[in-house]
């Protein structure tokens, strides 16, 4: 992508446009990878993993972008935009929205949605966004003492895998890993997979990266099986659609 195209994206972006900011974090991808490993270092792949914090990442910045088309929309009495929900794991369906909040770090002026002077500001807005999702999984990590006490009994924790979700996904038809570095298809997975609703992504990657048994889900989403798997067939149809677009 050169400077020109990413000037017109970020511009796309700023007013709400999701492919345009899926073609940025597609883009930006490898400079945001080489961003967390530097600051995970020895936490690497022990407890947590780049693409578990770029997820979280891409999926608050498609919720800022969003809320940055309804912000500039007329509306009578709006108080302005919710900043980018944060936290180490996906939002389970029925909680709601989170309360609206002040604006912070994300670069929302209260009341309006994100500008950007270039790509570059743009980049750095993305970047506040990575090491914010960084910092709560590191204290989600902290937390789990009992996963810890796990691991040193010799009892691994379940790990995700994004390129077994991505062969499961393209292990048929027209696919993005013939197309795409192995690079640009983790990039293309982890950015569809963040534009999916709340709940079939929280299926999706309780399911098959998290290695959680459907009636274990059902139990948390107070669905029923039937319902689970729904919604998981419906979140599997939809990254196969995004990736074999992605791939064209």
């Amino acid at each position: 992508m050169t400077e020109a195209e990413r000037a017109r994206q970020v511009e796309l972006a700023s007013q709400g446009d999701v492919e345009a900011l899926q073609r940025l974090l597609m883009d930006y991808h490898m400079p945001l990878s080489k961003v967390v490993e530097a600051e995970l270092g020895p936490l690497l792949g022990v407890r947590l993993d780049v693409e578990d914090v770029l997820q979280e990442a891409y999926v608050a910045a498609f919720r800022a972008v969003k809320l940055s088309a309804v912000s500039r929309q007329p509306s009578a009495g709006s108080a302005g935009p919710e900043p980018a929900r944060r936290g180490g794991c996906p939002p389970s369906p029925g909680e709601g929205e989170a309360p609206a909040e002040p604006a912070d770090g994300f670069g929302f002026p209260q009341g309006s949605g994100p500008t950007f002077d270039g790509p570059a500001q743009f980049y750095k807005w993305l970047e506040r966004i990575v090491l914010n999702e960084l910092r709560e999984l590191e204290r989600a990590a902290r937390r789990q003492k009992r996963d810890i006490a796990r691991q040193a009994l010799g009892r691994p924790l379940a790990t995700t895998s994004y390129p077994d979700l991505l062969q499961r996904l393209t292990s048929s038809g027209t696919t993005p890993s013939r197309a795409m570095s192995r690079h640009e298809a983790i990039a293309a997975l982890l950015t569809s997979l963040a534009r999916l609703p709340d709940p079939q992504r929280a299926v999706v990657r309780w399911r098959f990266l998290d290695d959680v048994p459907v009636a274990e889900i059902a139990t948390r989403l107070g669905k029923t099986d039937m319902a689970v798997y729904t919604l998981c067939s419906r979140g599997l149809k939809a990254l196969r659609e995004r990736l074999a677009s992605i791939a064209q």
